[in-house]
């Protein structure tokens, strides 16, 4: 199998660079941030981002690494938490990054209809930070107003340094139109590595029992995804491949999954990779998290305000809205599967995903509308109305 195929590489990878905080900040994600936004202000409650009230010169500092390592959280949530903890305990996602973050994890993960194997490769690329600051005109505009108006223009924290590097996940998945096709390939498939080298034979046990599911190969990345990866995976950053219950019968196509596989991980890490030189050039890295300072912890004290908490109420709506988003994703990955291959069903499968989508974009323009307009009572009748909005999707989740 290819874990022991690869298992050198991980000793020619250098350690992983941990990311730590200053005292006092909070580690936040966000895929829209980029390293333009040092210096803007940002409320600490909801993470939605204010103007920019602080300038400086921006200093880059660390060193890059890159690690290689096994991804095998069982769940979108799971995943999540994982990934907050190789930032640091208090990472704050805010409502706009947990949405992305949903989209991005489900896509990932287990669920009871899919099997799934996952590779992640990690880059850091260092810290850019923020020195010599200084108050911006719109800073010294708000100067001895009421906290909660400069809250209100700058937040109640700035963001003071940013992490650069790149998050990409190789994944692999079996899934499957049911729970009970799912429960019997992982009751007699009991070693579900899902990764097959070039030179293994796939057993006819594994191709009877995944029989009429879908082999699928994903590309995951918190930035865009290299070309060379979209090209081995036929333009796209995913691969479908229909599974037959015999390795001779013509509409089995999942050796050309496995190819695919195999082709990404050598681009990654092998022997003759290009991935970390592509990396080198900075145009292809993306912040994958920044650090926010209270002003007076930065002694801009001209601009210190108390903090403020998000209210129980609100964070109540939020996570129902995020569980029904949840839900959703879920379905859409298995529905997108069945409707990338051919089959009597296939039209099928693509008017639930249809159905799916619409649904997906409801949950999240509350989330924004919520994130945008943090009243309780506002973000009570968003919540209300998406969700009488949704359509009832009946997959076997």
């Amino acid at each position: 199998m290819i874990i022991k195929q690869y298992k050198r590489g991980l000793a020619l990878t250098l350690l992983y660079l941990s990311l730590s905080s200053a005292a006092q900040a909070t580690t936040h994600i966000n895929p829209a941030i980029d390293r333009s936004y040092l210096g803007t202000g940002i409320d600490s409650a909801s993470g939605e981002l204010q103007g920019n009230c602080i300038s400086g010169d921006r200093v880059e500092t660390g060193n890059s690494a890159v690690n290689l390592a096994l991804h095998n959280a069982s769940s979108a949530s799971q995943s999540i938490q994982e990934v907050k903890g190789s930032f640091s305990a208090d990472v704050n996602l805010g409502l706009f990054a947990a949405g992305a973050s949903v989209s991005m994890h489900t896509r990932l993960e287990e669920n009871s209809n899919t099997a799934s194997f996952v590779y992640r490769v990690r880059y850091r690329a260092g810290t850019e930070t923020l020195e010599n600051r200084d108050t911006t005109a719109l800073g010294l505009s708000v100067q001895g107003q009421a906290e909660s108006q400069i809250r209100d223009v700058c937040g109640d924290e700035f963001i003071d340094s940013v992490e650069l590097g790149s998050d990409l996940y190789l994944v692999t998945q079996m899934q499957f139109s049911s729970k009970a096709e799912f429960e019997k390939f992982v009751t007699e498939i009991r070693v579900r590595v899902l990764f097959w080298s070039r030179t293994d034979t796939i057993s006819s046990e594994t191709y009877a029992h995944a029989a009429n599911g879908v082999y699928s190969v994903k590309a995951v990345s918190t930035v865009a995804l290299p070309e060379a990866i979209t090209t081995i995976l036929g333009g796209s950053g995913e691969k479908y491949c229909h599974v037959a219950s015999n390795d001779m019968v013509a509409s089995n196509d999942m050796p050309s999954c496995v190819a695919a596989a195999n082709d990404v991980l050598d681009y990654l890490i092998g022997s003759n990779s290009s991935y970390r030189s592509y990396l080198e050039d900075t145009n292809n890295l993306t912040v994958i998290g920044f650090n926010s300072m209270p002003y007076d912890k930065a002694g801009h004290f001209e601009l210190a305000t108390g903090s403020l908490s998000i209210l129980p109420a609100l964070e109540g709506l939020q996570n129902k809205l995020m569980t029904a988003l949840t839900d959703n994703r879920v379905k859409q990955n298995i529905t997108k599967a069945y409707g990338a291959v051919i089959s009597p069903q296939q039209a099928d499968y693509q008017g639930l995903l249809a159905q799916i989508n619409y649904n997906i974009l409801v949950l999240e323009a509350a989330l924004d509308d919520c994130r945008n307009t943090p009243v309780v009572d506002s973000c009570q009748i968003v919540t209300d109305n998406a969700l009488a909005q949704l359509i009832a999707v009946d997959i076997d989740i």
